[in-house]
């Protein structure tokens, strides 16, 4: 029976993407087509006209998200999925941005010899994608706004969003003070258009915050070795780094506790954006051929912060970034203290385009429990699983059991801090996408990105 999947949108849309689908499979009314199914830019199934999916349909999904990824990218993408069975995938975009894919099960024969493409459909599908205006996106735009600076109309993209952080300062303090880290604290529930309470900032704090803004920082990148082929987007951890002269490749690791400790992390996040974003905007020629993905380590603090959501919709906005270029890593220990708040935070960085990676995974239920967030799209494996792997049969099982996991739902898996070849070997057996250690790929500074050759 055909049918929308359980998270569709509200009022009539549902109404339009079944209109949608049936349009698809009537215009292949002369192929026999197995099965038909529609995705977001996640790879979640949105409609589907069979009961389930298989661990090759979802993998078939995963692929050609990472194919369709970029300018210059395939229309088409074709997986085989044996007995003479093939998706055939259909990219649903806007410019370089993927918004989403149609899946056809079709033979072997009908894959190679009947038309496919579907452009008026695929087009509509395209246009339901953008148009959504999910209650995601409506929940982000009932959180406190942000105060615009008044700002010339020739200042830089820089000068803009440092001038709407230092805006920030005041609201920043009152809500890291609300919410020390580490204990993830849930918010109290905003209500549109809320006014924003000023709170009393402690002197102390203030210092603290000052210091976090003069303190020099650069970024650096360091590279997730691919294990798997067909890994189109080269992938990136960004690193802080001391600004100082002699200091370059040394963390500013006093400064990150110091945020922790006094609840300033989201502070600290937001250099970290500013400084990426407009990076990013300014040097096109690092990711257009080659599309990337870009990670950073989120704090507790911001998921607690509504005007972090803000500062990042002004971010990206501003900069006018292709969705799914930037994801944020979240700690799995501390987000699983606090599930309900991280889910929201998780579905408001998926309306803005950002995926999710959930590190230091382990093979444990309250873990498990958060593989339902929106936009997750990389485990990165807890290195207790993953070090001298090669003689420990019992971590094999769970490592494999966790790379075929990720596989059914959609998403890549990395193992951290890998130094050893035979580690690295082991883990290629076990089907792990990929590997990240300072072995095999030393951090660069972010600068040096422009040049990398893609892989």
């Amino acid at each position: 029976m055909n049918k929308a999947i359980e998270g569709e949108s509200p009022g009539d849309r549902s109404d339009e993407l079944e209109a949608i689908a049936r349009s698809m499979l009537s215009a292949l009314s002369a192929v026999r087509v197995w099965s038909l199914s529609l995705h977001d830019e996640h790879g979640d199934v949105l409609w589907l006209n069979e009961s389930v999916m298989g661990p090759d349909e979802h993998e078939a999904v995963r692929a050609s998200l990472e194919i369709f990824a970029g300018e210059g990218a395939p229309e088409r993408h074709e997986y085989d999925l044996g007995d003479g069975r093939v998706a055939v995938t259909l990219r649903a975009a806007y410019g370089s941005s993927v918004l989403g894919v149609a899946m056809l099960i079709v033979d072997h024969k009908a894959a190679m010899t009947a038309n496919l493409t579907l452009q008026e459909p695929l087009a509509k599908f395209s246009r339901w994608l953008s148009d959504d205006l999910s209650a995601t996106q409506l929940r982000l735009r009932a959180l406190p706004e942000i105060a615009a600076p008044a700002l010339e109309l020739d200042l830089s993209l820089e000068e803009e969003l440092t001038a709407t952080l230092e805006l920030l300062a005041p609201q920043t303090l009152a809500a890291a003070a609300a919410a020390p880290q580490p204990t993830l604290t849930p918010a109290p529930a905003l209500a549109p258009g809320a006014p924003v309470r000023a709170a009393p900032v402690d002197p102390a704090l203030d210092r603290h915050y000052a210091a976090l803004r003069a303190q020099p920082i650069v970024l650096y990148a360091q590279q997730l070795e691919p294990m798997t082929e067909g890994n189109r987007i080269r992938r990136f951890e960004i690193l802080l780094r001391t600004g100082s002269e002699h200091g370059r490749s040394k963390a500013p690791t006093a400064m990150i506790e110091a945020a922790a400790k006094h609840g300033l992390g989201s502070v600290v996040d937001r250099r970290v954006i500013t400084d990426l974003v407009v990076w990013l905007a300014r040097h096109p020629e690092a990711w257009r051929t080659d599309p990337i993905n870009v990670s950073v380590n989120l704090s507790p603090t911001a998921l607690v912060d509504p005007h972090f959501f803000k500062f990042l919709d002004l971010c990206l906005t501003k900069a006018d970034l292709p969705r799914g270029m930037i994801a944020f890593e979240l700690d799995a220990a501390l987000c699983a203290q606090s599930p309900a708040r991280t889910a929201e935070a998780a579905q408001l960085l998926a309306a803005l385009g950002c995926t999710i990676i959930l590190d230091d995974f382990l093979m444990q239920p309250a873990h498990v429990d958060l593989l339902e967030l929106k936009g997750l799209r990389m485990l990165k494996l807890h290195r207790q699983l993953t070090t001298d792997i090669g003689a420990d049969t019992r971590r094999q099982a769970v490592v494999a059991g966790i790379a075929q996991m990720a596989r059914v739902l959609g998403m890549h898996t990395c193992a951290k801090a890998i130094e050893s070849r035979e580690d690295l070997r082991s883990l290629a057996a076990l089907k792990i996408d990929f590997a990240q250690g300072f072995g095999l790929s030393m951090p660069m500074p972010l600068a040096d990105l422009a040049g990398a050759p893609g892989k």
